[in-house]
């Protein structure tokens, strides 16, 4: 008997974990004496915090190390205010060329730190934090610009694929970004 009993006191019980991405609803229904019940439902989206990575990288056909990437068009906001629309960009056109990248193929690219005036930035950062659904791309917001001059812009990426945790945009570099800058200026990224 006491075998028994010690052994339903150290039995397993189960146990449930989450993972990221895993949505947990909280149902919950008040009743009280003459009142009809009210009831609501809340979820919530498990995120993880895990240590991520940002890194710049450049179109490079001809080198055969270059890492073939899905490169999905990138948005940028239209304004400061964090509520103000994302605007889809065009796909962005390497230096010496006319015609944009497809990006219906993956895209050749090696990490870099280094840019040519005019030249396409493409940012991917490292982040299964951000990887929330794992039957679809997630997209990340980053925010690249050069503290130097002030001028900054708020991009979304698109995952790489579904559950891969690395996402990747570009932004085609015009403005304070194509020769206006002195030499010596740095580029810099960071996400929330």
């Amino acid at each position: 008997m006491a075998l028994a009993v010690l052994t339903l006191l150290v039995a397993p019980t189960p146990v449930f974990s989450t993972v990221q991405g895993d949505r947990v609803v909280n149902n919950a229904v008040l009743t009280g004496d003459g009142t009809p019940p009210v009831s609501t439902s809340v979820t919530v989206t498990v995120v993880v915090p895990q240590p991520s990575r940002i890194e710049f990288l450049k179109y490079a056909p001809l080198l055969p190390g270059a890492i073939h990437e899905n490169v999905a068009v990138t948005s940028y906001r239209t304004g400061s205010d964090p509520a103000a629309p994302f605007m889809a960009m065009d796909p962005p056109v390497p230096t010496g060329f006319t015609t944009p990248l497809d990006l219906t193929k993956p895209v050749p690219l090696v990490p870099t730190g280094i840019f040519h005036q005019c030249e396409p930035m493409f940012v991917r950062l490292t982040a299964s934090d951000q990887n929330l659904d794992l039957t679809t791309p997630d997209t990340a917001l980053v925010t690249i610009g050069d503290a130097d001059s002030g001028d900054f812009e708020v991009l979304r990426l698109t995952e790489t694929g579904p559950d891969s945790g690395v996402f990747i945009g570009y932004m085609q570099s015009t403005g304070n970004f194509c020769g206006e800058q002195p030499p010596g200026n740095h580029t810099c990224a960071s996400y929330d």
